[in-house]
């Protein structure tokens, strides 16, 4: 009889304790690294606040592992002669640009000059990681076709940056080599993205990408169980109320009594919390309407 795995070893530890250390919590603003992600109704659900973000502690670690390599390539840039700023001289901070109300928001991973390629040119610089397939993948196809996600993140950059020339480089985690691409700006694609965000922003639930739970894009996505009605409903906030609306001028209002919702309001709701379309299972709604009332519990629910 085969004597099956500890239930807690040193390994399960040291996942756990990043995961202690881990403050759970969903962004503010929709983000240039999600809009190339296929699903609207996806990146509808996140920016509603419909679950709440939380990864395990293996991934917490391998997001902390691409910071480091990050930090690595900024090196090497700057040891050949590249100007790389990894920071806004104004703000100090890490380069940031908004549109649409500061909702739609990216963050560059720094700002380049000096490149062989291109001397006087500025880039915006986009730094990854991938394992051997992947790698491969985008050294057969380049950028757009093979990480579309990544390509709309920097079409994203230059369009709220002003700068026309974008630098993709990728890390090989598993031999260290490097792949660059410079990318071209493409107004028409940057006009496209901006429309999809402004629809995601302010616009009704959109149509699922597929009608099956099962569907290889739906399988794994987080809000899974909530948008293919399997009995979850979404998280109690202003964010997934109906009365809660993203305003063009920035931040969110509440129609029940005409007032600006802070931030950390949102987070939390309050007793006048009705779900919004999409956010509790049909047969909830149905309920609710014959008999009345509404779900009240703050955690997540199965009904």
């Amino acid at each position: 009889m085969k004597i099956p795995p500890p239930s807690d070893s040193t390994v399960s530890r040291i996942f756990k304790s990043w995961e202690a250390r881990e403050k759970p919590s969903n962004s503010r603003r929709l983000g240039a690294s999600q809009i190339g992600r296929p699903c609207d109704r996806e990146l509808w659900y996140s920016f509603h606040w419909a679950k709440l973000n939380k990864f395990e502690g293996r991934m917490l670690r391998l997001f902390e592992k691409g910071r480091t390599e990050e930090s690595w390539i900024e090196l090497d840039l700057k040891e050949i002669g590249v100007e790389f700023l990894e920071l806004d001289a104004e703000t100090g901070k890490q380069w940031e640009f908004s549109e649409l109300g500061d909702h739609f928001v990216c963050k560059l991973d720094g700002a380049a000059c000096g490149f062989i390629e291109a001397a006087a040119t500025w880039h915006v610089v986009e730094i990854k990681t991938a394992n051997q397939s992947a790698f491969d993948k985008v050294v057969k196809e380049g950028c757009k076709k093979a990480k579309p996600e990544h390509y709309a993140q920097m079409i994203t950059g230059m369009g709220m940056s002003g700068m026309d020339r974008a630098a993709y480089i990728v890390v090989n985690k598993n031999t260290e080599e490097i792949y660059f691409e410079r990318i071209t700006m493409d107004k028409t694609e940057w006009k496209r993205i901006l429309q999809r965000a402004k629809e995601i922003i302010f616009g009704d639930i959109p149509e699922r990408i597929n009608e099956s739970a099962a569907w290889y894009q739906c399988k794994f996505c987080n809000f899974n169980s909530i948008c293919h009605e399997c009995g979850e409903c979404a998280a109690k906030n202003c964010r997934t109320c109906g009365f809660a609306t993203s305003l063009e001028a920035g931040g969110w209002a509440c129609d029940d009594d005409n007032t600006v919702i802070p931030i950390e309001k949102q987070k939390i709701g309050c007793d006048k919390h009705q779900f919004r379309n999409g956010m509790i299972p049909t047969v909830a709604e149905d309920v609710l309407n014959v008999f009345g009332g509404k779900i009240v519990d703050e955690e997540n629910l199965s009904v």
